[in-house]
């Protein structure tokens, strides 16, 4: 994305119209995806897309690959832990029972003390994501355990660093010359290797400042050897700057680098959020903080030497939005989506260039395999159809109103624990044009699901994108409409509804957290009911909100409660050249 790229409308400079933020073009930033250790000989995250999903009906339906098989809205695949050192702990994936961790490491140590290498592993692991036509980016973390004569076994597996990083360069010289026999020197020049993952604290690097420079030397050398142009880079990080005491320092590894002429081509990170509530106050509920922390992260290391100044600002990793209830994994609804949009978009404007995100399907057997589109698959599906376009982030305008009859229940729910600042409210619109249409994407989220107070939402636009006549459609996932909205609805009616969601209002989770095996079965059975009940999410319908024309623009209002996401579409007749 060209950030902060200024581009004009009939007239008028876009910027100044209305305080609209230009960003460019949208490019698919989003078609990233990590795939882990001991699942990847299986192609883990690889699977066949919906028919119903693909339907040409839809306003939105999903862009297929060829291949039968793919990772959803993913062109790039992370490999994390595709070296070994697996925790001893892990029996399943591609583990057996009875075979000791140590073989599935890519090297080991004979009896004679003579560095042995299993590359047959390595083609198991990688060929399913080649095979799909994915790009890969190999992280190099977990070192195998023949390489530290005390291995360190925590809680993602072996954390200690080589002893002999003559021995461990051999080995990563070896490895790229094997990619490169396998798959050929062009294609594997183009992917990328990191490494490790989330090393600031001992649980992921067990070892010190110095060590990880030397470490970091060894292996990008080796790298470089034969592959002269793959980009190498660190770790993603994971909190601050700095880890804690006696822990990494990312700075201090950016100063290395470029005092010694070390490539450091991406600068990755990863966010996750785990909500709490702690002494009346909602916890890493804003999504905005945890986007300006990683921007100022960037900002500092981009401004820190010049050979970083436009270093590509990723991240590697994007965690599902936990709840403070500690019920279920993620917020597959219209709150997850619209805390994935808001914080998206933050990042955008703070110059992101990649971004990396868990799965959006939810495994529903009914006879054949089948998948509940969760809400930020639906989000992803009206961005695939926005990307081309000249996008900016618009400042709407956002009047309360009260809230929806079908909420009061829930505004009315008390927490156990009252709330002494429940978190505030955030609106976000992304506005993307193209030359034949205009989309208008909006978010609603406040940090307190409880809060279900409707918002009027104003858009000033120019006239130009509005022309008498145009035709303004429009869609939305609301708390109420996303189909594990109706999943919950159901089991509960149906008496299959786990205990601990049933004592809170609107909880959302996947399905086997709502109500385990007989939760899949139920939704089985009924499976036509959501099926229709998705494709009508990704179906526009008439925009049922005003448009008024004044002397500066045009503005279009309709309201939206939290947790939502709206896309507005306006088409429009081609620019006369």
């Amino acid at each position: 994305m060209s950030f902060k790229t200024l581009f004009i409308v009939p007239g008028l400079v876009w910027a100044a119209l209305c305080g609209a933020e230009p960003l460019g073009t949208l490019e698919r930033f989003w078609r990233h995806h990590p795939v882990v250790d001991r699942w990847m000989a299986g192609g883990a995250g690889l699977q066949e897309i919906p028919e119903w999903l693909c339907d040409p009906a839809l306003s939105f339906p999903y862009p297929k690959k060829d291949p039968p098989k793919e990772i959803p809205f993913c062109d790039h695949v992370t490999a994390v832990r595709l070296l070994g050192g697996w925790h001893p702990d892990w029996k399943n994936g591609e583990v057996r029972p009875g075979v000791p961790p140590a073989a599935y490491d890519l090297a080991w140590r004979d009896e004679a003390g003579i560095i042995r290498y299993r590359w047959e592993l390595l083609a198991a692991r990688l060929d399913p994501y080649v095979n799909a036509g994915c790009g890969l980016t190999l992280v190099l973390d977990n070192t195998p355990a023949c390489f530290s004569p005390k291995p360190s076994w925590k809680s993602m597996g072996q954390a200690a660093p080589p002893a002999d990083l003559d021995e461990w360069g051999a080995f990563i010289e070896e490895l790229c010359r094997q990619l490169v026999e396998r798959y050929g020197q062009a294609r594997v020049n183009g992917w990328r290797f990191r490494l490790g993952t989330e090393c600031q604290g001992d649980e992921r690097f067990d070892g010190t400042q110095e060590q990880f420079h030397r470490f970091y030397a060894a292996t990008a050398c080796a790298v470089r050897r034969v592959l002269p142009d793959a980009p190498f880079g660190p770790f993603n990080l994971a909190g601050g700057f700095d880890g804690p005491d006696g822990t990494l320092s990312y700075l201090d590894l950016a100063d290395f680098c470029v005092s010694n002429s070390l490539p450091l081509d991406f600068a990755a990170v990863s966010i996750y959020s785990a909500p709490s509530v702690s002494k009346g106050i909602l916890r890493t509920t804003n999504p905005r903080f945890k986007a300006r922390q990683k921007i100022e992260f960037w900002e500092t290391l981009s401004g820190r030497h010049e050979p970083l100044r436009n270093i590509p600002r990723e991240v590697q990793e994007f965690g599902i939005l936990g709840n403070e209830f500690n019920d279920g994994y993620g917020e597959p609804g219209a709150r997850g989506a619209a805390w994935t949009f808001d914080m998206m978009v933050t990042l955008l404007e703070g110059g992101m260039d990649r971004f990396w995100c868990w799965d959006v399907f939810d495994y529903i057997p009914h006879g054949r395999a089948d998948y509940l589109l969760n809400g930020v698959g639906w989000l992803f599906c009206v961005l695939e159809h926005a990307a081309g376009g000249e996008a900016s982030v618009l400042v709407p305008d956002a009047a309360a109103r009260p809230v929806p009859e079908g909420l009061r229940t829930l505004a009315a729910f008390e927490r156990g624990e009252p709330l002494r600042y429940s978190g505030g409210l955030f609106v976000k619109t992304l506005a993307v044009e193209h030359p034949d249409r205009i989309f208008l994407i909006t978010s609603v989220y406040n940090e307190d699901r409880f809060v279900c107070t409707a918002q009027e939402i104003a858009l000033t636009l120019p006239e130009a994108w509005v022309e008498k006549g145009a035709v303004i459609q429009q869609a939305a996932l609301t708390r109420t409409n996303s189909v594990h909205w109706l999943v919950r609805e159901a089991l509960d009616a149906a008496g299959l509804l786990d205990p601990q969601f049933a004592a809170v209002p609107g909880l959302l989770g996947p399905v086997m957290q709502l109500g385990g095996p007989a939760a899949r079965q139920h939704i089985g059975k009924n499976w036509p009911n959501y099926e229709v009940h998705m494709k009508d999410l990704l179906t526009l319908k008439p925009f049922d909100g005003a448009v008024t024309r004044k002397r500066d623009g045009v503005t279009l209002t309709f309201r939206a409660a939290p947790p939502s996401v709206s896309v507005i579409v306006i088409e429009r007749r081609r620019r006369r050249l």
